[in-house]
């Protein structure tokens, strides 16, 4: 566990995604992989002190365990970078649930030094659906999942974008 936000860590995700990418080849189940990360959480971690980063990572790990199913898993995957495997889930069901994470961080509000501070976050999609079980892996649905992930960034951040079969390549 990820002693900071009280959801799975990384090596949680590891061993987890990769039980559920094999019994999606072997038994045809589906599952999505939703990729988040807090938008410019620099800036506010900088301007406010860390104790206010960890405060923001708290309460998304918290959002976590109220709105996900107790089948999925919520991981911190890096900083303020977060994991959610989504168990027999299609692509549409992970962009609801997204974008319903999307709208909820976006209403947490913080009041550092008494002044306002909104934080928002960017979200990509993958799903088992999308790939051939030839072509189903962990690794390619992380870097879809990552790539949607950037194209929300792209597209101007507080956004959820699916993956695609094309990869995104930034002008």
């Amino acid at each position: 566990m990820d002693g900071l936000t009280g959801i799975w860590n990384r090596s949680y995700f590891n061993q987890r995604f990769a039980e559920e990418v094999f019994a999606a080849q072997r038994y045809g189940r589906t599952v999505s992989l939703i990729l988040m990360d807090l938008d410019h959480f620099k800036n506010p971690n900088d301007s406010y002190g860390h104790p206010f980063g960890d405060l923001v990572l708290e309460n998304v790990g918290g959002l976590f365990q109220t709105f996900l199913r107790s089948t999925d898993a919520a991981c911190r995957f890096g900083g303020e970078e977060f994991a959610i495997i989504l168990t027999e889930t299609e692509s549409e069901g992970a962009l609801v649930m997204a974008d319903r994470l999307r709208l909820q961080v976006a209403e947490l509000e913080y009041h550092p030094a008494g002044k306002r501070v909104a934080v928002t976050a960017s979200f990509g999609v993958s799903s088992t659906a999308s790939f051939s079980k030839e072509e189903l892996s962990v690794r390619r649905m992380v870097t879809a999942a990552d790539d949607a992930l950037y194209r929300a960034k792209y597209e101007g951040r507080n956004r959820v974008c699916l993956a695609s079969t094309m990869p995104f390549l930034a002008a």
